[in-house]
């Protein structure tokens, strides 16, 4: 993730407000209740929401991971993260979406310089997105407290350091499809998500209401197995004993004797990167003997094969369809989620049975539902795109990757607009600055967007990356923000009535004096 963000940055200031911005940009403020995302990886890819300390640890772990030193603070009710970078801190809240300038009106003050002037809240605004898509009741809770978040630095604080195992657990996003699988992943949740059936953690507490909040934004998935039983491929690509391939299924291999009979088993293994919180098993077994060594049964783990489960018997002679849902077992209540479970078919019959007797399974599908973060799943963009697939098997191969979307007709996004003033040369004078540009037809708002990068990578101030939430066509900036013979880039971007950001405008400099 760190070589994709600070693609294009040249220095370690702008590595270090690459990770900021797409940090902060990447997830909802909402409590996980799970302290391994603290691992970037899990966060980002499963997750995407978390509360303060989740945010300061995938900023730090990522800034580590491009080279750049970095730590966590603790601060009075709060968690931040500093970067260094050129030869000094820098405090930077993902969480919050705030950083703060220090007096010169160029560097972004550390923990240490904010405590030597307690006045740095005055004039710097949080981004205020942070809560923008959230919960009513979320976004209620923090209007007036975070537009502009006061940090409370001169209580005891101090470098938090036991979250650093977890920012390299190595959690990997790795999985590999097997003949009869299938993944399918949706942007829209379907219910079950961590902790959904702990019914106790979304009773609200006065005390730490945010942690009683249910996700404001996740995805579920499913990885879904059909065996075909006439494909040898498909039983050797799993787990079994004794047990071969017949035209009815896959069967007790009749060249074993009872006793070895009694053992014989087809075993479905799935790991996953994700949280599993819930699935199903059905199919159908059969039985034509009826002795004690004749036998069918379902069982099944979850993360260790000793914590295991029967589901199903099959009491009597005959073929009997079976179905259990699997989500009391996978995501039990007052429990966890799994990250790996197992269905075991087991079967057994009797040698000695005159005629000869079998015992099979003529069909099974198994599905496994799990939690990812929408904004990890693969996108397509405008224009051309390339999909891969990598093949490592030895057995033949043929796949089918499927994209759905929806097609956009006669919703154009709003056109750049056309930047007015300032530019050239500047006076700065004692009411400060103002910039205008044109309307845009069908834009209902404005971002607007002030730096001292000239490719506008970062914004000066959070002051200066704003949703203006109305179609005016100006901003207005107080002279303090600026200094003398300095060279500042702006820029203007519109909303339609749709929702739909539209391009940039060109970005635009001017020099003050």
């Amino acid at each position: 993730m760190a070589t994709e963000i600070i693609i294009g940055c040249t220095t370690d200031e702008e590595k270090a407000m690459a990770i900021f911005n797409w940090v902060r940009l990447h997830g909802n403020h909402q409590y996980s209740g799970d302290i391994r995302s603290l691992d970037p990886v899990l966060f980002f890819n499963v997750y995407g929401y978390g509360i303060c300390a989740y945010f300061a640890a995938a900023q730090t772990g990522l800034a580590r991971a491009a080279v750049l030193d970095a730590r966590i603070w603790e601060i009075q009710g709060h968690t931040v993260g500093e970067i260094f970078y050129d030869a000094r801190w820098h405090m930077l809240d993902p969480d919050m979406q705030l950083f703060f300038l220090n007096p010169d009106n160029r560097t972004v003050a550390s923990i240490a310089e904010l405590e030597k002037n307690l006045d740095f809240n005055t004039r710097t605004e949080a981004f205020q997105r942070t809560f923008e898509d959230a919960h009513d009741r979320v976004r209620n809770e923090h209007r007036s407290k975070h537009d502009t978040f006061r940090y409370d630095i001169r209580h005891p604080r101090y470098v938090q350091y036991d979250y650093d195992p977890y920012l390299y657990a190595g959690w990997r996003m790795t999985y590999a499809l097997r003949p009869g699988e299938r993944i399918v992943q949706r942007w829209q949740g379907s219910g079950k998500h961590n902790d959904y059936r702990q019914t106790d953690r979304f009773r609200l507490n006065e005390e730490e209401p945010h942690k009683t909040w249910p996700p404001v934004q996740y995805g579920n998935g499913t990885v879904s197995f059909r065996m075909d039983p006439d494909q040898a491929v498909h039983v050797s690509a799993y787990e079994s004993r004794n047990v071969c391939c017949s035209p009815d299924g896959l069967i007790v291999d009749t060249s074993q004797n009872s006793d070895e009979g009694s053992r014989s088993f087809f075993l479905y293994r799935r790991p996953l990167p994700y949280l599993i919180v819930g699935g199903s098993v059905s199919g159908e077994g059969f039985r034509e003997g009826d002795t004690a060594f004749d036998h069918f049964s379902v069982g099944g783990y979850r993360n260790t094969q000793t914590d295991k489960q029967s589901f199903y018997q099959q009491q009597a002679a005959g073929r009997r369809a079976f179905t259990v849902s699997l989500d009391d077992f996978l995501y039990p209540e007052k429990g966890r989620y799994a990250l790996e479970h197992g269905i075991r078919v087991n079967m057994g019959r009797y040698a000695g049975n005159f005629p000869s007797t079998r015992t099979g399974l003529a069909a099974l599908d198994v599905v496994t539902e799990f939690q990812t973060h929408p904004r990890s799943l693969p996108a397509l963009l405008s224009g051309e795109n390339r999909v891969q697939v990598l093949h490592t098997s030895a057995w033949p191969f043929e796949a089918r990757v499927t994209h759905t979307w929806t097609e956009r007709h006669g919703i154009p996004n709003a056109p750049a607009p056309f930047l007015r003033s300032p530019e050239g040369v500047t006076d700065l004078i004692p009411e400060g600055i103002a910039f205008s540009w044109s309307k845009t037809a069908g834009a209902v708002s404005y971002r607007f967007q002030l730096s001292l990068h000239h490719l506008c990578l970062f914004p000066l101030s959070p002051n200066f990356d704003v949703d203006l939430k109305d179609d005016r066509t100006s901003f207005h900036a107080a002279r303090g923000w600026f200094n003398p013979n300095t060279t500042y880039y702006w820029r203007v971007q519109a909303k339609s009535a749709y929702g739909l950001w539209g391009r940039w405008s060109r970005i635009q400099p001017f020099n003050t004096r």
